[in-house]
């Protein structure tokens, strides 16, 4: 069976599949989102924008990715592959930027919603 129909998440959504994916507010079927690789991604912290990309500008696309991680491990539903982030990360921004407890995150991928996380001390 090929891998790219057992993962869920970002990296499994295939158009036209009737696989699902999980995310913080529900489920939602791969039929109701656009194709993986047109997503975009969008993150603000207390309030300020600070990466807004897509899923287009990924170095490997979403297939290739599952193809080559199942090359060497068995994928399975609810795995998560971590991709990496857009531009925009506090070490390359200017003073730095990074979080600190009691900051709030929010993430938004087009089709699967939002996330609201706050982060609190170690």
């Amino acid at each position: 069976m090929d891998a790219r129909l057992n993962v869920y998440g970002l990296l499994g959504l295939q158009e036209g599949d009737a696989h699902v994916i999980r995310n913080a507010g529900g489920v939602v079927t791969a039929d109701e989102i656009p194709p993986p690789q047109a997503l975009g991604l969008r993150l603000w912290v207390n309030g300020e924008l600070r990466q807004n990309g897509t899923t287009a500008d990924m170095l490997f696309g979403v297939n290739h990715l599952v193809w080559y991680i199942s090359q060497f491990l068995v994928l399975r539903p609810g795995d998560i592959v971590n991709t990496g982030t857009p531009a925009g990360v506090a070490l390359g921004r200017a003073g730095g930027g990074y979080l600190r407890p009691g900051d709030t995150m929010r993430l938004e991928i087009d089709g699967l919603g939002a996330q609201l996380q706050s982060l609190g001390a170690a």
